[in-house]
């Protein structure tokens, strides 16, 4: 498996992780809850969980993907073991327009979300749903982003 699919996979794990625990526990208490106040406060800690468990989870990745590198390669010198790691996390034209690509479709959901939820916030709907309707968009968003990027990895792209 490529570096960049399981680098993405790290990703795509913690934003479906912070989407479920969001829909299963919070999501039933929006007929109780009806405080704007309440929803952006736990907006704002879901946001700051799933920003500290991706970045330690990358680190964790990123130590596990060098021992596992160096282990390989025990029997060789550390210029050696240094270049394969290289090698491992190169980053080409490829994998950048792919990059591109699945932030474009991740974006364009996102947008999406957050347009509903202005058209029914116009609507003269309740403001609780329609923070729920772009924050699970944004959420969406990032899953849509990861399984595409996975999708192109895995699949490839053409240029043009």
């Amino acid at each position: 498996m490529p570096y960049q699919v399981k680098k993405t996979l790290i990703s795509l794990i913690t934003s479906l992780i912070i989407f479920v625990s969001y829909t299963t526990q919070i999501l039933p208490q929006i007929g109780v809850q009806t405080e704007p106040k309440y929803w952006a406060t736990v907006m704002l800690v879901y946001i700051g969980i799933g920003v500290v468990v991706m970045i330690i989870l990358h680190i964790a990745f990123h130590i596990f993907l060098s021992v596992s590198i160096a282990i390989k390669e025990r029997n060789k010198d550390s210029k050696s073991i240094e270049k394969s790691l290289n090698v491992e996390m190169v980053e080409d034209e490829m994998t950048k327009l792919i990059d591109l690509k699945s932030i474009q479709v991740g974006y364009s959901l996102t947008g999406i979300g957050f347009v509903t939820g202005l058209i029914y916030l116009a609507l003269g709907n309740s403001i609780v749903l329609t923070l729920n309707i772009i924050f699970i968009a944004s959420l969406l968003g990032g899953i849509t982003e990861g399984i595409t990027n996975i999708y192109l990895n895995l699949k490839g792209v053409r240029n043009g």
